[in-house]
């Protein structure tokens, strides 16, 4: 009598995971689950005041010397202080 070939295993170890995921999905798959917490209205979110810059540059013309001056501040300087005239 003649021997017949084995059949191959149509379980390999790759159809096998797919099989498993699709029957039993990972709990990263699919939807996520809702928690209790999630039925409440989301609270609104308060806008931040901006923060002040770290530096500020000044840029200037001065069209006797036909140059131009550019002057970096660690402080921003406010409307209510006065500028020195020359």
């Amino acid at each position: 009598m003649p021997k017949l070939p084995k059949p191959k295993n149509p379980f390999t170890p790759t159809v096998r995971r797919f099989l498993l995921d699709v029957f039993k999905p990972a709990p990263t798959l699919g939807k996520r689950g809702r928690d209790e917490d999630d039925d409440e209205e989301p609270q609104p979110q308060l806008p931040t005041p901006p923060t002040p810059p770290a530096c500020v540059a000044l840029q200037n013309e001065d069209t006797e010397e036909d140059v131009i001056v550019i002057t970096a501040l660690n402080v921003v300087p406010s409307a209510a202080t006065p500028i020195s005239s020359r």
